[in-house]
């Protein structure tokens, strides 16, 4: 993880955004899979079930990064919701090209 501020700041599309406690920054079904390096604050990732019920996949907290890895890979719609956790934390994403 040295390497990854270098990486991250190498990528012309990466963008420095604060979020609210509770922002969703991905939907299951969109169709552009992204991948959000967590600078400071808490990520949650989950999918809903056909009774509406949420099932958490992952929690990336500080210095982690967090993503659909399906979807990425097989260029395929996003299954996971990712929404903040913590209230007004700066998060860094970026979307990873292969």
């Amino acid at each position: 993880m040295e390497n990854i501020t270098d990486i991250i700041n190498s990528d012309p599309k990466a963008k420095v955004k604060k979020l609210k406690k509770g922002h969703i920054l991905q939907y299951a079904g969109d169709s552009n899979a992204l991948t959000f390096y967590v600078k400071k604050g808490l990520l949650r990732s989950y999918i809903i079930d056909s009774k509406g019920k949420e099932h958490i996949f992952m929690f990336a907290p500080e210095n982690w990064i967090i993503a659909d890895l399906e979807a990425l890979e097989f260029n395929e719609p996003v299954q996971l919701f990712i929404r903040a956790k913590a209230f007004k934390k700066v998060i860094f994403y970026f979307c990873i090209l292969y």
